[in-house]
């Protein structure tokens, strides 16, 4: 994976190092993109079990989950001090660019949100295939939205238009940023969503029909012990029998004739959770559906002014490079470089 970790100044192998340093940068990568990462720690020799390897390659560590805890603190720590806030609480000004988009008939296209998608899975994956490479590296789209998104902030950028109903085009200065509507959208839902995780609650919109969403036996048990955490962000549901709920409220951003579909998949999408998650992954993992559920999605024609909404409020949010989980949420073009296709200097 491109993680070297070394004890005491001596490489060595250890999975519980690179699976640490790994989840810590989950949601702020790419999904399926690694880190390239040295770690280098250094603990009391008592900590230190080095006869697990006949060469002494490999170590354990007595208390792992104390340098798990620790790695993925410093990580978190270094990935603040670079401009990225892995809080994820978004300030209430970024809302203030424009509301929810439009009330409009979704697609199917969308691929599906499951939680195997999303930053708390530790194990290899299969390595995804890089992009065919350019002749150089000037004519290679960029997708270190990273580095290149504060700067849409300081300087005037003008929304173009929307392609194929997916994507919004932005301009600026002498670059076309391509913002994935369905990502940019989760990401945004999501940070709203974390930011209500202590005593703020997400606005809700009462049901005049509240749906009654049936589940299995064991889904409606896993349900049950979630309700809580649902009301937080901005759902009421009930419970309506052994293995039924009737959703009451939903969050206000949940589009109008959507609001059952969405309780729907959300209620299933929760009912798949482990029993054994703790609350951090719960927490998560309710933010991750509920984004994905409730998002505009590919294919959807939106309005201009729902278009400079989208823009404005990804703009603002904390983490806009990805979506919550970890694919990018925009590329950008440079103007070199379609001068180029054209042979024009």
């Amino acid at each position: 994976r491109g993680i070297l970790v070394y004890v005491h100044g001596r490489p060595v192998e250890n999975r519980m190092g690179t699976d640490a340093m790994t989840g810590a940068c989950r949601g702020v990568t790419p999904a399926q993109r690694f880190p390239q990462a040295v770690l280098f720690l250094e603990l009391p020799g008592s900590q230190i079990d080095v006869n697990v390897h006949p060469a002494k390659a490999e170590v354990k560590f007595a208390d792992e989950g104390a340098v798990r805890r620790l790695v993925k603190a410093g990580v978190a720590r270094a990935l603040t001090e670079a401009g990225i806030d892995l809080a994820a609480v978004m300030p209430l000004a970024a809302q203030e660019g424009g509301g929810p988009p439009g009330r409009r008939p979704r697609s199917d296209g969308e691929d599906p949100y499951t939680p195997d998608d999303v930053p708390f899975a530790v194990g290899p994956r299969e390595t995804m295939a890089p992009f065919p490479r350019a002749e150089s590296r000037e004519e290679q789209i960029s997708f270190s939205a990273e580095a290149a998104l504060p700067l849409y902030e300081e300087r005037p950028w003008e929304v173009r238009g929307q392609f194929a109903d997916t994507f919004i085009l932005v301009e600026y200065a002498d670059r076309l940023l391509v913002i994935d509507q369905h990502a940019a959208h989760e990401r945004i839902i999501y940070e709203e969503l974390a930011a209500c995780d202590g005593e703020r609650r997400a606005p809700s919109q009462e049901l005049l029909l509240p749906p009654l969403v049936e589940l299995s036996a064991a889904e409606a048990g896993r349900v049950s012990e979630m309700l809580e955490l649902l009301s937080s962000y901005g759902f009421r549901v009930e419970t309506a029998g052994a293995a039924a709920f009737r959703v009451q409220a939903v969050p206000e951003f949940v589009e109008a004739g959507e609001e059952e579909r969405v309780a729907a998949e959300v209620l299933a999408e929760l009912a798949r959770i482990g029993d054994d998650a703790p609350l951090a992954q719960r927490r998560h993992l309710t933010r991750c559906a509920i984004a994905c559920k409730a998002a505009v999605k590919a294919g959807q024609r939106l309005t201009r002014e729902d278009l400079l909404g989208l823009v404005r409020r990804l703009l603002a949010s904390p983490n806009k490079a990805t979506c919550p989980h970890g694919r990018p949420t925009t590329a950008e073009l440079s103007e070199s470089q379609v001068r180029r296709w054209f042979r024009r200097s």
